[in-house]
């Protein structure tokens, strides 16, 4: 019975891949540190070129 559940949730997760990654990153203005989700950048560089601006990483404070 928990391997049958435990394959189930592994075949729920199959649609949206691996979570998301978490890389340790300083800011370039407050020099503060932290672990910053993949996603956030990704967003960040989506949205700057979208908005026609150059893309950099996101100031954390």
């Amino acid at each position: 019975m928990e391997k049958l559940l435990e394959k189930q949730m592994i075949e729920d997760d199959v649609p949206f891949g691996p979570p998301p990654e978490e890389y340790k990153y300083r800011c370039s203005r407050c020099n503060c540190a932290m672990w910053v989700n993949e996603a956030i950048i990704d967003f960040e560089f989506g949205f700057a070129e979208f908005e026609g601006r150059e893309p950099q990483m996101p100031i954390l404070g």
